[in-house]
């Protein structure tokens, strides 16, 4: 049984681990996604 629970045990840090890793990426996303935008709007002016 404790087999069992280490290896459970280890996936849930894992995902915890890529959830912060996707609010990371999607948030530095929207960031360039931001600047990408004045650029344009600099280039428009």
């Amino acid at each position: 049984m404790e087999k069992k629970e280490e290896k459970w045990s280890k996936p849930r840090v894992s995902e915890r681990m890529v959830d912060r890793l996707d609010r990371i990426v999607c948030w530095s996303n929207a960031e360039s996604i931001d600047t990408l935008e004045k650029i344009r709007f600099a280039e428009a002016e």
